[in-house]
C-alpha cells in the first residue's frame, strides 16, 4: 500500500504573537501538512498554547508537539489541552500525535518495569534505539546504546538490527545472541520480529506484554566473552 508524502515545518525561537501568527498563516499558504514546534525546557515558548495560537489563525494544517517534554506534562491535563485545540479551531484531529522510540507504549513499560524487578541478574540485548532507555529504567547493562557509550557502536548498531528486524541467518542469530554476553533481550513495539523460533534452544523463557517481549536466555547459552 502506498501513501502520500506529507511536510511539515518547524517554528522555533520566541516570536512576537503577530510574527507567529504570521508564520502558521504563511506555512498552510505554502501548503504545508503540519506545523510542528520543540517543547523544550528552560527555552522557547509552552508548546501547547503556542498551537493554540497558531489554530486560531490556520484552517487546515495540522498542528503537532515535537515532541511533548513528558516529566513536566501529566498525560491527562496533555489530553484535554489538545481536545481543547480541537474543539475550539473547530476540527476533529488538529493535533497530531506520532509515536518514536521515546514513546512507550504499555506494554513496553510492562516488560521494562518486569526487568526492573526480576530477580535474575544479567545485561540487555534491544535495539539501538530502545537500549538507551534501559539503564535508566531498569538498572542493568546493554549492549547497544548510545554512540557515545557504546564500543563498536556502528558494527554493533547493524548487527543488532539485523536480528531485531529478522534478516539474520538462524545461525547468525543464535552467535550474536550467545556471545553478546546479555541475559535477556527486549523486543519493543517497533515491528521488530518475533525471535522465538530462531532461538528456541537458548530460550529458559519468553514473556509477552502486548506488543512487547522480553526473552530469558539460558545460563548455559552465553559464551564466556
Amino acid at each position: 500500500m502506498t501513501r502520500p508524502f506529507r511536510f511539515g515545518v518547524q517554528g522555533r525561537g520566541t516570536p512576537t504573537g503577530e510574527e507567529w501568527t504570521a508564520f502558521a498563516r504563511r506555512a498552510e499558504a505554502l501548503r504545508y501538512d503540519v506545523l510542528l514546534l520543540p517543547d523544550h525546557f528552560p527555552y522557547g515558548y509552552s508548546v501547547m498554547p503556542a498551537l493554540a495560537a497558531a489554530g486560531a489563525v490556520t484552517g487546515r494544517i495540522r498542528l503537532a508537539p515535537f515532541v511533548v517534554s513528558n516529566d513536566f506534562r501529566h498525560p491527562a491535563l496533555l489530553a484535554k489541552d489538545a481536545a481543547t485545540i480541537d474543539r475550539l479551531s473547530n476540527a476533529e484531529r488538529r493535533i497530531t500525535s506520532n509515536s518514536g522510540p521515546f514513546f512507550l507504549s504499555d506494554g513496553e513499560r510492562d516488560a521494562l518495569d518486569y526487568l526492573d524487578r526480576s530477580q535474575t541478574p544479567g545485561s540487555v540485548l534491544a535495539p539501538a534505539a530502545m537500549a538507551q532507555l534501559i539503564p535508566a529504567e531498569t538498572g542493568r547493562h546493554t549492549s547497544v546504546g548510545h554512540l557515545t557509550w557504546t564500543p563498536d557502536y556502528l558494527r554493533r548498531q547493524l548487527f543488532t538490527g539485523l536480528l531485531f528486524r529478522g534478516e539474520a541467518s538462524d545461525r547468525a542469530a543464535r552467535t550474536l545472541v550467545s556471545h553478546s554476553g546479555s541475559r535477556f533481550l527486549f523486543s519493543g513495539c517497533d515491528g521488530s520480529t518475533d525471535l522465538t523460533g530462531v532461538l528456541r534452544p537458548l530460550l529458559a523463557s519468553v514473556r509477552h506484554f502486548d506488543c512487547a517481549t522480553v526473552y530469558e536466555l539460558k545460563p548455559t547459552a552465553l559464551q564466556v566473552r
